[in-house]
């Protein structure tokens, strides 16, 4: 028999004060803006961007810690001028594989399917020429190891229908795989997330697009975006953009949009710079949402986030859709593409709940790993630097006006870094050059302004580097040569310095042996 004790309502109140007091960490903190000076630095920083480089729309997303931070500038068409706002609209590209691998480890979780099912439990029709297809599994198309053949997206002649992601599946039948044994290596492919937006859709029994808005941007409070070009506000949808003239840098609409449904897995997501910041804050936030809903468990999300393979690239690794980097003894893992009219990239460093997006309606020379270099050392404590003009646009119009004289040209970058009028870093000088040997197909006068550039800076490898590469390409291979071994004797000032150089020997050691035949 139990006895039973009554207490004052006043001890109970005090006792649960005391509880509450004790154990504050149940409550969710909810995130914060940065500081106003932190805002109006940042503000400063993308408006000058977006304002001297020829970038129509800017979108940035920031999380770091428990703040965020989400901006947009410029316009969503130069035709029309149409502000470019933090709720409009933009083609993500392939950032859309990220979104896809996100959906199938909600369906993993949920116990609807295991990474491990070969990938005909769910899809029959899936079927490559090859005697081992069969044992392909959802997390070798995750992982880009499943050996499916490599295709690139087409949006000239869209296809519309619910069972276009379908016929993307059954199109590869006759396709020798990259390689027989899946999981043996790592072959990128955006056949890979399409084929697993058809299996979301089969798994649902809802066509793909309508299973994820319900089920994945619903829940993460992306109530805008879509998978579905119909669904969308079209009035607020982003225009793609290219440059149309490499001398004065101006910039055109594109006349197609790059949207086909048969890839709606691999390009077909659509969002906003609002709406992707609560995504980034829950996969640096434990599974969890801005309001502290759980999305994902922590287990679950560990498995989004896991290393799958090492490449042949020192401390290089891809994940499920990411790329992975390891640097300074942190993971960085990002995804980036040019396509479409669009430009975009997204960086994230979980272990210091750090994350940074950036994306621009326009795809040419948009060089959004340099801006995400900026805004992280920002963040790590450094000062976001100036933004002008850059010099290559005034030397491209002076050697238009005067009929090709390069010399012209290099006397504009000479008053320019007088006057300090432009931005005049060896990056602004060598793009001038790069322009003239790859966009106007002017050879001799871009190894001029190359030699020029290594005159001026004479320590940085890769300006003899592009000197090389010019000398290479007007078939001089001696030339190219002397420059190579200039670069041996100095530091790699560039990351991909390293690869361009391998390039080159192999490109001289082609050319020299074909002189023995």
């Amino acid at each position: 028999m139990f006895r039973i004790y009554s207490y004052p309502l006043r001890f109970v109140l005090s006792m649960l004060l005391c509880v509450y007091i004790l154990f504050p960490s149940c409550k969710h903190k909810a995130p914060t803006s940065f500081s106003l000076s932190s805002q109006n630095e940042l503000d400063s920083f993308f408006y000058a961007l977006n304002r001297n480089y020829p970038i129509p729309g800017l979108g940035i997303v920031i999380v770091k810690d428990n703040k965020i931070y989400y901006k947009a500038f410029g316009s969503t068409d130069v035709s029309s001028h149409k502000a470019f706002t933090d709720t409009s609209l933009f083609f993500t590209g392939n950032l859309s594989e990220l979104m896809v691998a996100t959906a199938i480890i909600k369906l993993a979780e949920a116990g609807q399917i295991s990474l491990d099912d070969p990938v005909i439990k769910y899809l029959p029709y899936f079927k490559l020429e090859s005697k081992t297809y069969m044992d392909i599994t959802i997390k070798h198309l995750l992982s880009n190891s499943s050996g499916v053949p490599h295709h690139n997206p087409v949006w000239d002649l869209p296809n519309y229908d619910n069972g276009a992601l379908e016929l993307t599946t059954r199109s590869i039948a006759l396709q020798v795989p990259r390689f027989e044994r899946p999981g043996s290596r790592v072959f990128r492919s955006a056949y890979n997330f399409d084929i697993l937006a058809d299996l979301i859709s089969k798994v649902s029994g809802k066509p793909f697009e309508n299973y994820m808005k319900l089920n994945l941007l619903q829940p993460l409070e992306m109530t805008k975006s879509s998978f579905l070009l119909h669904d969308l506000d079209t009035s607020a949808l982003a225009k793609p953009h290219f440059i149309s003239n490499w001398y004065s840098y101006a910039v055109t609409r594109a006349r197609l949009y790059p949207y086909n449904r048969e890839n709606a897995g691999s390009i077909g997501f659509h969002t906003s710079v609002k709406d992707l910041s609560s995504w980034m804050y829950m996969l640096l936030h434990d599974g969890k949402l801005p309001d502290g809903t759980q999305f994902l468990k922590k287990a679950s999300l560990k498995d989004l986030m896991t290393i799958q393979y090492q490449t042949n690239v020192a401390n290089s690794f891809v994940g499920y859709a990411w790329e992975i980097e390891k640097a300074d003894r942190r993971y960085i893992y990002h995804k980036e593409h040019q396509m479409g009219g669009f430009s975009a990239e997204i960086c994230l460093i979980p272990e210091e709940k750090t994350g940074i997006f950036i994306v621009g309606n326009i795809a040419d020379d948009f060089n959004t790993e340099s801006i995400i270099h900026q805004v992280s050392s920002y963040l790590d404590g450094g000062k976001l630097p100036k933004i002008g003009k850059p010099v290559y646009i005034a030397m491209g119009l002076a050697y238009e006006k005067t009929h090709n004289n390069v010399a012209e040209a290099i006397a504009i970058y000479k008053a320019a870094k007088l006057k300090k009028n432009y931005e005049t870093g060896p990056a602004s000088l060598a793009q001038f050059g790069i322009n003239l040997l790859y966009r106007i197909k002017r050879i001799p006068d871009a190894i001029e302004v190359f030699k020029f550039c290594c005159n001026e800076y004479p320590a940085l490898a890769s300006a003899h580097l592009n000197l090389a590469e010019a000398y290479m390409l007007n078939h001089q291979p001696y030339e190219a040569k002397a420059e190579v071994a200039k670069i041996k004797k100095q530091p790699y000032d560039t990351n991909d310095v390293s690869a361009r150089l391998a390039m080159i020997k192999k490109a001289l050691k082609i050319e020299r042996d074909s002189l023995y035949k």
